[in-house]
């Protein structure tokens, strides 16, 4: 191979690599107006269709680090149960819900988690009145994504 070659395929390669390793897209919280959060009440955090790379105990992790209430290790039949207990017992301590979706993918060289896309909704349970919709399409870390994901979602707690 000539030189030229040789160097034009290194930064070939080179870009390629970059490229896996820098995140893309923005993730957009919508937090309602007139949010009312309890912070005494417990979130319940439920993956929408199975939770293919396990990041539901990541999640309970971070809010749980950040100040909020978590009902713990839910899978989708449990969930069902608890919403419909919290709909005939309307005068407890309210209950919210994160309920979420994303798409992940391992990076080709450094094979490296990221999220392509992602969407969670945080609501009330009695009335599934939305507090906060997230939504993300790019390519970013999942433990970058979470992090930024739980810190705009304090904005919900009382300071």
């Amino acid at each position: 191979m000539k030189p030229g070659k040789v160097s034009a395929f290194v930064l070939i390669l080179i870009a390629a690599v970059c490229a896996g390793c820098l995140s893309s897209g923005t993730l957009h919280v919508v937090i309602s107006p007139d949010a009312r959060f309890n912070a005494e009440s417990q979130v319940l955090i439920v993956h929408k269709r199975g939770d293919p790379i396990y990041i539901q105990d990541d999640l309970e992790h971070r809010f749980l680090k950040a100040g909020f209430v978590v009902k713990p290790n839910l899978s989708a039949d449990v969930a069902k149960k608890l919403l419909n207990e919290q709909k005939r017992i309307s005068d407890r301590i309210p209950m919210y819900m994160l309920e979420y979706d994303y798409y992940a993918r391992k990076t080709t060289f450094l094979k490296r988690l990221v999220f392509g896309k992602f969407s969670a909704k945080l609501f009330l349970v009695s009335d599934r009145k939305v507090l906060v919709d997230a939504r993300f399409s790019g390519s970013r870390s999942v433990e970058g994504f979470l992090d930024e994901l739980v810190n705009k979602m304090t904005l919900l707690l009382p300071q």
